[in-house]
């Protein structure tokens, strides 16, 4: 500490001058970067339940659906190239891309809509993670709310 002391004693003002200029654009920057933190924190939290909702929407007309399968094998596809834009936009979420596992879902759909052989154990599988998903995003909200 006392070398510090001793240091700035010895500057003059263009050098204490420079030094305060680069502590300011230091300390700008870093509040730059939490803002940017801040809002996106926001805006997940603002978003989240709107689209959990909609994953438990599309959650319960799976579960309809698979009570026929054969017959409803369209509808399904059509359920899940819904949720697939959901996850989508999950995804481009920076807060939630990076703690949630969405990949792995997102994948599922597209290999279950890109197949020709379709199974309702596939669906199930699906539809088992897309409730696990449902579950992790709730942990994250709350997580958040604690953050703050």
């Amino acid at each position: 500490m006392e070398t510090v002391i001793k240091y700035i004693a010895q500057l003059g003002l263009d050098d204490f001058g420079a030094l305060a200029s680069m502590v300011g654009l230091l300390l700008t920057l870093i509040v730059l970067f939490n803002i940017r933190k801040i809002k996106h924190q926001f805006f997940f939290l603002a978003r989240a339940s709107d689209l959990c909702k909609k994953l438990e929407l599309f959650n319960s007309t799976v579960i309809q659906l698979l009570q026929d399968f054969e017959s409803n094998d369209d509808r399904i596809g059509i359920e899940l190239a819904r949720a697939e834009a959901l996850l989508e936009t999950l995804m481009n979420m920076p807060r939630a891309s990076k703690r949630l596992p969405l990949e792995n879902l997102h994948s599922q759909i597209s290999d279950y809509r890109g197949n020709n052989r379709r199974s309702e154990n596939k669906v199930r599988k699906i539809l088992t993670d897309s409730y696990k998903l449902v579950a992790k995003i709730e942990e994250h909200r709350e997580n958040l709310r604690w953050e703050r």
